[in-house]
């Protein structure tokens, strides 16, 4: 390692701390497979010597990839390159899938099945500023919530999955404010009320409150992966429901299939939108939402 300090020597060029420039080598080595998984990073001697800096800015270096989740300190042992589980593909937001023709549309599927490891909470509180502006309600109105905890049988929690709907809802379909709202859960609930609904998917990511990566036993650093479902009455086109599903980020990761039927790709030119039928989806089909591998 000594042999290429004199190139390698930092300095504060650009005002970037000593400490930042040093995280970000460790972590381009940590990247490019220089510095493996289960790898100890170099020692403080090694890092003085070879990059120019203290103490002191080695530890803050350390502490800020600690934080990110690239590395683990052991005490008395030093610190040490975090193993990084590659990303399971367990869901697939699918959105146009038949079950059967004129049948539910399956907005998630899971693989391999979860299920519900304690029983629904439901109650009735203050939309927090999020919910009320997807659920186009005032902020601190009163909303139903339907909280969740999923994974597969027996454990550990994979998702927290929490639902908030409009107080109107609950008086239209009661179903939707019981623990076992019938077969389908309560999106099958919805559509048997006779309403027709069209939906759609956000994804996002952010740290996790320690509220939220207790359940998920999240390490620190490591992020949330955010869904937010909203479901809305294609009558008035007024939100119904929105749900946020909550996960691991390093862990699990989204598919969204693509069909394109218009267009370049496939071979035709784009004709321009069709008058969409009463009640159906973007591709014209019939869309009562269900829900059958998040039954609850």
């Amino acid at each position: 390692m000594a042999g290429s300090a004199g190139s390698e020597r930092l300095t504060r060029v650009g005002g970037l701390p000593l400490h930042r420039q040093l995280a970000d080598r460790l972590r381009g080595q940590i990247l490019d497979g220089a510095l493996l998984p289960g790898a100890r990073l170099p020692s403080e001697a090694e890092l003085t010597e070879r990059y120019g800096v203290t103490r002191p800015t080695i530890r803050q270096a350390v502490a800020q990839l600690r934080t990110e989740g690239w590395v683990e300190t052991r005490h008395g042992a030093g610190s040490f390159v975090r193993e990084q589980a590659q990303p399971e593909p367990i869901i697939e937001i699918t959105p146009e899938v038949q079950q059967a023709p004129g049948g539910p549309v399956l907005i998630y599927r899971h693989h391999p099945p979860w299920g519900l490891l304690a029983p629904t909470r439901i109650a009735r509180e203050p939309a927090p500023a999020e919910v009320a502006r997807r659920l186009d309600v005032e902020p601190g109105a009163r909303v139903l919530v339907r909280a969740r905890l999923i994974g597969p049988e027996g454990g550990p929690v994979r998702q927290l999955a929490d639902t908030w709907m409009p107080a109107a809802l609950a008086r239209r379909v009661p179903a939707v404010a019981r623990r076992d709202p019938g077969e389908g859960g309560y999106l099958a609930a919805i559509a048997r009320a006779g309403i027709v609904t069209r939906t759609t998917v956000t994804a996002g990511a952010r740290m996790p409150t320690p509220a939220e990566a207790t359940p998920l036993e999240l390490a620190p650093g490591r992020p949330l992966l955010v869904l937010w479902r909203v479901t809305y009455d294609r009558a008035d086109d007024r939100p119904l429901e929105a749900t946020r599903y909550l996960l691991d980020a390093g862990a699990w990761e989204v598919t969204v299939p693509i069909l394109d039927r218009r267009g370049p790709l496939a071979g035709t030119p784009d004709p321009g939108p069709h008058p969409e039928l009463p009640g159906a989806n973007a591709m014209g089909r019939i869309e009562p939402a269900h829900e059958d591998d998040l039954d609850d």
